[in-house]
């Protein structure tokens, strides 16, 4: 055509070699499946002439140029000329392909799914429904296709890394980014708005096409499409390596036809750039939640758990976490079926839980924390490790069953049950506790205080022997600055000792003999309390007994011989008032100031003098 010409008269169909093109647009218009004038016109209608390759604004000016003078005339129309068996073939083609997962029949073409087309292709015009099925089948062949459609626009290889980094599937931040390509922070930005204005100029005409009679230079996606829909109609069971499997598999993800992109995983890369167009609300490419919590464990080093872990994990209420937490720092592990009773669910979904909170599977319900091998860094809350730790700094190397009584004590003020010896072991060895000859030890750092409560044990056996009587023990205990009931919570809690019969107490671990049980018996002897009740005319009644060192340390007075002087009495101490004594039939309470007042120890005898017309009593010690 001669482009100094006023006019000239073309049709729609008519062959873009009517329009004169210079060598350079024609071609670059060529290479992009523009074959007629209406090709090219619907082109610039939608905005895209300026993202063909080879087409700059040079070009741009001398098509629009060329087409201000041209007149267009009507089509000629287009007369059927596709016979009905040719459409049901492509249909049967297509049907094939979704039953063996090349496509997923909710993938969109021309704004309907192809289940929308399937059904109507005999009713709607036969050149329309050729067309469509034509689309269908050959708009791409496989994900790794679409992709180089949508990479090649990107052109850069180091705008690709980005694209990858940022995006794919451990996204990373602008500084993260930067550091690894060697650019600074604000540079990387300016790149992904940059991938960002190139894929979505690719991408959305490419799904957005509402008419397959409209010709479109850019696939529909399908397979993208379809891998996302496979993975979201798995649901919450899907796991990656499953998905991954199916759309490999059938051939859905297909080969890089490009050595440039062979180094590149084209599932991340598909995830990445579905990723990047996240905020447009691209519907059709959106990664469904089932498939990120997939990927999610994936990435973590189980792409065999189900997403439904993470699903979990993210809905779990935090008193139940806290409990979990609490329950692991206490024990060392958390045990499913102990939990599921607690917070009642079913024992499959606290194991979802635990595994979605990343804890490990263990032997007979037991889940433990996954944790480094050489872990051994412990907080003041780690009540499991601390005990664990002490035992094997004051009492040496231990045999299992040791530990599992030791950590049974230091948790008994919970209900958290302890593991058995063989889910002991588990634990023990996945921190980096050692066993040897049956004997458990840490080869680590330790510096374990002892309370003042097991300090005062400690010094107790070490003056009386390696077997003391519960009897040395309250003397121990009544001649520190710590209370009687201190003596009880300490036995009950600390790790350290070991009751091994009535009243005695050793070291755990700790080798006895004979011996050392027999001094520690004829330490306890009890001593007798020996009351004495006397009753005179003025309306007094005296009553002796001999103090006990359990007497002494608890303020209590206990004899079945006592008279009933049930009550409250004003107590008096050497002229003055300490207090008031209570008494029961066989007791009497509320004695350690007056003993503290007397300076009373073991052995003692005191007199109390019961008035019992004003409802007072004197308290004094008596010559044994």
């Amino acid at each position: 055509m001669d482009q100094k010409s006023a006019y000239v008269h073309l049709s729609l169909e008519d062959p873009l070699e009517g329009l004169g093109l210079g060598t350079r647009p024609f071609n670059a218009l060529r290479r992009a499946s523009v074959r007629t004038v209406g090709d090219l016109v619907q082109i610039i209608e939608l905005g895209l002439l300026p993202s063909i390759r080879n087409i700059g604004q040079k070009s741009v000016v001398e098509i629009e140029d060329i087409l201000s003078r041209v007149r267009f005339v009507d089509a000629p129309e287009e007369v059927p000329i596709i016979s009905v068996e040719v459409v049901r073939w492509q249909a049967k083609l297509i049907e094939k392909q979704i039953s063996t997962g090349l496509l997923h029949e909710q993938a969109r073409i021309a704004g309907n799914s192809i289940a929308h087309w399937l059904p109507i292709i005999e009713v709607i015009d036969r050149n329309e429904a050729y067309e469509t099925m034509a689309n269908i089948l050959g708009v791409s062949i496989n994900i790794c296709e679409e992709l180089t459609f949508l990479l090649d626009q990107i052109r850069r290889q180091d705008y690709i890394t980005i694209l990858l980094s940022r995006y794919g599937f451990e996204p990373k931040t602008l500084e993260e980014v930067g550091v690894g390509v060697g650019i600074t922070r604000e540079r990387v930005r300016q790149i992904s708005e940059k991938l960002e204005e190139i894929i979505r100029f690719g991408v959305n005409p490419a799904v957005s096409t509402e008419s397959i009679s409209n010709p479109v230079i850019s696939p529909a996606l399908p397979r993208m499409q379809s891998a996302l829909l496979i993975a979201k109609d798995m649901g919450m069971d899907i796991t990656y390596e499953q998905w991954e499997q199916s759309i490999r598999s059938s051939g859905l993800v297909g080969n890089w036809a490009s050595k440039a992109y062979t180094a590149i995983d084209p599932i991340e890369a598909m995830i990445a750039i579905c990723n990047l167009l996240a905020d447009d609300n691209v519907r059709k490419l959106q990664v469904s939640d089932n498939l990120k919590y997939a990927i999610q464990l994936a990435i973590s080093g189980a792409p065999d758990l189900p997403a439904r872990i993470i699903h979990v994990r993210k809905t779990l209420p935090r008193a139940t976490g806290r409990l979990i937490k609490r329950h692991a720092r206490f024990s060392g592990g958390a045990h499913a079926r102990w939990l599921s009773q607690e917070i009642g669910k079913e024992l499959a979904q606290v194991k979802d839980i635990l595994q979605g909170l990343r804890y490990r599977a263990l032997s007979g319900n037991w889940f433990a924390p996954s944790v480094p091998s050489d872990s051994c860094e412990i907080s003041g809350h780690d009540v499991f490790h601390h005990a664990l730790r002490k035992m094997l700094q004051y009492c040496g190397r231990l045999p299992i069953d040791d530990i599992c009584s030791g950590v049974r004590q230091a948790v008994s003020r919970t209900s958290f049950p302890v593991p058995p010896p063989d889910v002991m072991e588990e634990i023990m060895r996945m921190y980096g506790y050692k066993t040897e000859d049956g004997l458990c030890h840490w080869d680590g750092e330790t510096d374990e205080d002892l309370s003042t409560g097991e300090i005062v044990i400690m010094n107790c056996l070490e003056r009386n022997g390696p077997v003391v009587h519960h009897s040395e023990l309250a003397q121990a205990f009544i001649d520190s600055e710590l209370s009687f009931p201190s003596l009880h919570a300490t036995l009950q809690r600390s790790p350290l000792f070991e009751r091994i019969g009535t009243g005695l107490y050793k070291l755990r671990g700790r080798s006895v003999t004979r011996q050392d049980i027999g001094r520690a018996e004829a330490a306890g002897e009890r001593i007798p309390v020996n009351p004495e009740v006397e009753y005179d005319k003025r309306g007094n009644i005296t009553v002796s007994a001999t103090l006990s060192v359990i007497a002494v340390g608890t303020g209590v007075i206990l004899c079945e011989q006592f008279p009933n002087l049930s009550g409250e009495w004003d107590c008096f101490v050497r002229g003055g008032q300490s207090g008031k004594l209570c008494a029961t039939d066989n007791e009497f309470r509320r004695l350690k100031g007056p003993f503290e007042s007397l300076g009373c120890q073991a052995g003692d005898r005191l007199k109390f003098t019961f008035n019992t017309w004003d409802r007072t009593v004197t308290i004094e010690k008596v010559d044994v």
